[in-house]
């Protein structure tokens, strides 16, 4: 049986100071200093799971220049490009209808957007962006940054 992580008072308050103080240290950092401190076993991922169920787990990533200094990061934004074959390609044939696609029709370069919530459950179907399981309509949606690009 695994040894669970005793989760004190203690404990989660000095989670929350080395997540707040020292944004530059890793969970497995931090799992390994309150290891020794707490003399108790914490791992990287308990600390992940209490972070995150406390509501502070979403931190920036931190990358640390050669001088020292803590330099963030932005987030990344997957670059969508127009697949060639999505300029150039042909209107469906009439036997697929877009939009009614169940899960075993999709293939490759098909939209994975999901129509509606209930079975038996449709997929979009329509010809994909490179590097991204959506159209061009449903990659808007789920990208917004997109959006400005567009």
């Amino acid at each position: 049986m695994k040894q669970q992580t005793p989760w004190t008072v203690e404990a989660i308050i000095m989670l929350r100071e080395l997540l707040e103080q020292r944004p530059t240290l890793t969970y497995s950092d931090i799992a390994d200093r309150m290891t020794k401190k707490l003399r108790a076993p914490f791992t990287k991922n308990s600390c992940i799971g209490r972070a995150r169920r406390l509501g502070t787990a979403k931190r920036q990533q931190v990358k640390i220049k050669r001088n020292g200094r803590p330099v963030r990061s932005r987030p990344r934004v997957p670059k969508l490009r127009l697949s060639p074959r999505l300029k150039l390609a042909p209107p469906s044939p009439p036997s697929r209808i877009s939009g009614a696609l169940k899960i075993e029709q999709l293939a490759h370069g098909d939209c994975r957007w999901p129509e509606g919530n209930r079975a038996p459950f449709l997929f979009c179907g329509e010809q994909v962006l490179d590097n991204c399981s959506y159209c061009l309509k449903h990659a808007l949606i789920s990208y917004p940054a997109m959006r400005k690009t567009a």
